[in-house]
């Protein structure tokens, strides 16, 4: 999982080859929403902290399922900015 702050925050999750692109610019509004979706996707929330910190992006390794990447996928919003409040909260499980 890639993610970065560009008027809130945008995720890719990119498949084990580092190449192929399952989810594309999803875009969530506040970083602790990206937290929160790091945390319930099993990934080391404790690096994102340090390297967004430090840099406003970063990646993560996390073990995704099929159904994980469906869910996703079908509450994949368009572009938001960072002041609204629209969340996205998919079943992740």
């Amino acid at each position: 999982m890639n993610f970065q702050e560009r008027d809130g925050w945008t995720i890719r999750i990119l498949a084990e080859d580092q190449r192929t692109l399952l989810i594309s610019d999803w875009a969530v509004g506040k970083k602790e929403t990206l937290l929160s979706i790091i945390n319930r996707l099993h990934g080391d929330v404790a690096r994102a902290k340090r390297v967004i910190r430090w840099e406003n992006r970063g990646n993560v390794w996390i073990d995704i399922s099929e159904a994980q990447i469906a869910a996703l996928r079908a509450y994949k919003r368009p572009r938001v900015k960072a002041n609204t409040s629209a969340i996205c909260r998919p079943t992740l499980q």
